[in-house]
């Protein structure tokens, strides 16, 4: 994580003032306790500075921590942050400083104290923060009172282990590193966003096992996230950290070296790569590429539209589901706005003749679908629309030979924050029988006379079917919308629930609830079971 110096006035006094004054940069001898000034932001105690006590000295860096956190180890909790601390400052001087510096370029070296080694401070913060890197700690004290005049990083003692705090400090690290290389040698201050992207990267250009569920679990919780509108969030790094991954994967880390050596910054940095690689896509294609293999993640489908990486060969995004009745015609509108750089899923199921209707805001939008029969057969068509453009597409007999389209849209502009689009999604009625009648046609048949697995939301398969049609059987009072899809979603989950409480006696009252719960258990089983038999 990296704190911001917004105050900071460059001025030519500034320069020469430096230049004859050079007194400012004299080295000065590091002392085995310092005081140090934190950011009382992370600090868990909410201190502006503390006492640190210097733990180890390696080649290239000094290892120092908190005085009051040392003061509350055991004899067994010191030794063994003794041990964590040497293994971390080998793996530093051995590994972490030579291959970052070598890819990337150095920190600032020596420093703005004429020392050759950076600090690494460990201080008590709260939970939710692993490290920080203050920029101002690259400035004189004249500049920023509460400077620490140093080339350092900050690391939580909160977690003392040797694989966590390799990823963090290599992380934290390269803050040091883009410090130098994009600030003070380009001049140029990078976007958050892809600071924070290239910092993340950190750890898997080092081949290290980085807590991959984390990040996607962050990212999972809240996917509409934006990449470039930065604050601070977990889903901000989950989705940092993703599309670093995508990126690094497609076109190798010298998109992140190459972006990080020039004076662009952000999106354009990123452009300037695929320019003088002679590459046809720009930032924006590539992220919606991305949108798409967090839905599809498949290499057969074509490489652009998955992750290599066998932790997230799962990762597949839940969309927004629209289930749309085969028995009556249908006419949906939905209104939605974007953020730059955020993406929307809507998957379509059901229907018969469909036709889709998009509309672009007075924006340039970025749409894609996927007419699949399954998960591994899409049709994938792109389109860009801009200034209020509008386009359709028809699927006839689209409920019966397909099982899903996804519409995947992103907003292609960076310099706008939000825009607004809408789509109309219309299905016409269905002209056959949807079940197999017997003659008898108000009783249709069901597939099954029991069901003897546990059902629940998300899942698929023939028992799912049965259960649908067991409940269009129940009528409308129950489920209303009558879809036999064979995926059990929302609507089949409400119907469960009307379903329940209409039995709670029998369903609800030997578990002691009163509410439905759309889990369809052993007493959910039983009782259709008992009212299959008269069908």
């Amino acid at each position: 994580m990296i704190k911001r110096n917004f105050f900071l006035k460059k001025t030519s006094f500034l320069f020469v003032f430096l230049f004859f004054f050079p007194l400012f940069v004299l080295g000065q001898s590091v002392k085995e306790s310092e005081i140090f000034f934190v950011d009382s932001q992370f600090d868990l105690l909410k201190r502006d500075r503390i006492a640190a006590k210097l733990i180890k000295t390696s080649r290239n860096a000094y290892f120092f921590v908190d005085n009051d956190f040392l003061a509350s180890l055991s004899f067994s909790e010191r030794n063994n942050l003794e041990t964590v601390l040497e293994k971390l400052s080998l793996e530093f001087d051995n590994v972490i400083y030579p291959r970052l510096t070598s890819f990337f370029g150095s920190e600032p070296k020596p420093g703005i104290d004429q020392d050759e080694r950076i600090f690494v401070l460990f201080h008590q913060m709260s939970p939710l923060f692993s490290g920080y890197f203050r920029e101002k700690d690259g400035f004189f004290k004249f500049q920023f009172p509460d400077s620490n005049q140093k080339e350092i990083v900050y690391l939580n003692t909160k977690n003392i282990d040797f694989d966590f705090l390799k990823s963090r400090l290599s992380h934290e690290f390269f803050h040091l590193i883009s410090f130098n290389q994009k600030k003070k040698i380009m001049g140029a201050d990078e976007e958050i966003w892809l600071e924070e992207l290239r910092a993340e990267m950190a750890p898997v250009f080092l081949g290290y096992d980085f807590p991959f569920s984390g990040r996607i679990k962050d990212f999972l919780s809240f996917p509409q996230v934006s990449l470039i509108d930065w604050n601070q969030s977990l889903a901000n790094y989950g989705i940092a950290f993703l599309f670093g991954v995508y990126l690094t994967e497609n076109y190798g880390f010298d998109i992140l070296s190459s972006s990080l050596k020039t004076e662009k910054t952000g999106v354009e940095s990123l452009d300037d790569f695929f320019i003088k690689r002679g590459y046809q896509e720009r930032t924006t294609d590539v992220f919606h590429d991305f949108l798409i293999a967090l839905f599809l993640n498949d290499c057969s489908q074509g490489q652009k539209f998955c992750f290599k990486k066998a932790e997230l060969k799962n990762l597949r995004i839940l969309p927004s589901d629209l289930f749309l009745p085969q028995n009556q015609e249908t006419v949906f509108s939905l209104f939605n706005q974007l953020s730059s750089f955020s993406g929307n899923w809507q998957r379509i199921f059901g229907g018969n003749d469909l036709k889709v209707e998009f509309q672009a805001g007075d924006s340039k939008f970025n749409l894609t679908y996927l007419l699949c029969k399954d998960y591994k057969n899409c049709q994938i068509k792109k389109f860009s629309l801009e200034n209020n453009q509008k386009t359709q597409f028809n699927f006839p007999n689209f409920g019966k030979e397909n099982y899903f389209l996804i519409l995947i849209t992103s907003l292609a502009e960076k310099n706008l924050k939000r825009a607004n689009f809408s789509l109309t999604i219309s299905s016409s009625q269905n002209n056959f029988s949807f079940f197999p009648t017997s003659s008898n046609p108000s009783l249709p048949k069901v597939s099954c006379q029991k069901i003897d697995k546990n059902l629940s939301l998300g899942q698929r398969g023939p028992e799912v079917v049965c259960l649908q049609e067991f409940l269009k059987l129940q009528g409308p009072a129950i489920y209303p919308e009558g879809l036999v899809t064979g995926y059990f979603g929302y609507l089949t989950q409400k119907a469960v629930i009307r379903f329940q409480e209409k039995y709670w006696q029998e369903i609800l009252s030997p578990w002691g609830l009163k509410k439905g719960t759309g889990f369809v258990g052993s007493t959910t089983r039983l009782k259709i079971g008992e009212l299959l038999k008269n069908y």
